[in-house]
């Protein structure tokens, strides 16, 4: 888990570049973590995979006031994004 979302993995800001850490995104595919939260980019929210590893960003949408998040199954690999935008 980290702050910072990894380099083209929930890492899209408004205005469609991708800000994410090059480091995260190389630490990712060595360690190949079943899966990875973050939650720095607002606008990005949602899940993707790099390789096998979920990547969740969870982060809420403050200039909107929205809140949200995910349930995950560890286990499972399952996921449920909730919130009111969704």
């Amino acid at each position: 888990m980290a702050h910072c979302p990894p380099y083209l993995a929930q890492d899209k800001i408004h205005s469609g570049e991708h800000v994410g850490s090059k480091a995260i995104s190389k630490c990712i595919e060595v360690m190949r973590p079943k899966i990875w939260l973050c939650g720095h980019i607002h606008e990005d929210y949602g899940v993707s995979k790099i390789g096998e590893t979920l990547v969740i960003n969870c982060a809420c949408d403050n200039l909107k006031g929205k809140l949200r998040g995910v349930i995950f199954d560890t286990e499972r690999l399952q996921y449920e994004c909730i919130g009111d935008d969704l």
